[in-house]
């Protein structure tokens, strides 16, 4: 109640307000990182978080709290924030080439004029991978020559459209493997302890692991891990999931999401000229 009453005060007093729409929020650590980003330049603006329970929430908090200039979209709304927003009379949409090819989004830059709200969509993730793996494969490549041409993505969110356009980008063949795969996609069963072996970058978009997921990772044949395996998860918290634990005692190089959240935040600070 109190952080309630404190983030209601802020809303109403900064010029520029910011913030994450998703459900749950509990796991993230945007909110922090904008923060000291915005004391630290001494920025008469805010970051909150808006843990809304239904996607129909989002076009009203954009009407209706009129400092609002930036939103970062998380689970599990990358994909139908799309529709919802093109689909409003109320605003002007413009999709960037990267929600384009991703069909995800999780930035909103939003600019008024009169009654008139204009918002321009971005998926940062994608940067934000690319960013964050490009400093896996120097570490990887100081122990092993291997080339990292192939890759399974465990989950088939928003997120993993935006870890698939990065891989793409940087020349890597993915593989998307989910519990109700589409065609081109893998289920869960036909990922054998062979294919594990072969692909040397496994990568979690999956919610499994989070506080809400507690303990839980993708079922696949960890047994088959080796050192040369990259693991990555784009979750932050907890730092080192069951995925990831799983992954260290096999003797591979692993990493979490938190510098893809900061790259990827750096480039929502740009955009927002914030």
């Amino acid at each position: 109640m109190i952080t309630d009453i404190q983030n209601k005060s802020t809303e109403n007093t900064v010029a520029r307000l910011y913030g994450l729409v998703g459900y749950p929020l509990g796991h993230s650590y945007s909110q922090l990182y904008y923060r000291k980003h915005i004391e630290k330049n001494a920025i008469s603006a805010d970051y909150l978080n808006f843990p809304l329970p239904t996607l129909d929430a989002i076009p009203e908090l954009i009407v209706t709290k009129k400092n609002l200039c930036g939103l970062n979209i998380t689970i599990p709304y990358k994909r139908q924030i799309i529709p919802l927003l093109l689909s409003d009379p109320r605003f002007s949409v413009i999709l960037s080439e990267e929600v384009c090819k991703t069909h995800a989004a999780n930035t909103l830059n939003i600019t008024r004029k009169e009654e008139n709200i204009h918002i321009d969509l971005y998926n940062t993730d994608v940067y934000g991978f690319r960013y964050a793996l490009s400093q896996l494969l120097q570490q990887a490549s100081v122990r092993s020559s291997i080339q990292y041409k192939t890759a399974l993505i465990f989950g088939n969110g928003g997120a993993s459209q935006a870890i698939n356009q990065g891989l793409s980008d940087m020349g890597i063949f993915a593989t998307i493997v989910s519990r109700t795969p589409q065609v081109g996609m893998l289920a869960y069963s036909e990922v054998t302890a062979k294919l594990i072996q072969e692909t040397p970058l496994l990568i979690n978009t999956t919610p499994l692991g989070t506080p809400q997921y507690e303990g839980e990772f993708p079922p696949i044949s960890y047994e088959a891990i080796t050192p040369v395996h990259i693991l990555f998860d784009i979750i932050c918290h907890p730092q080192l999931t069951p995925f990831l634990q799983k992954g260290e005692q096999r003797g591979a190089i692993t990493s979490n999401g938190l510098s893809m959240l900061c790259s990827q935040a750096e480039k929502n600070i740009e955009i927002w000229q914030l």
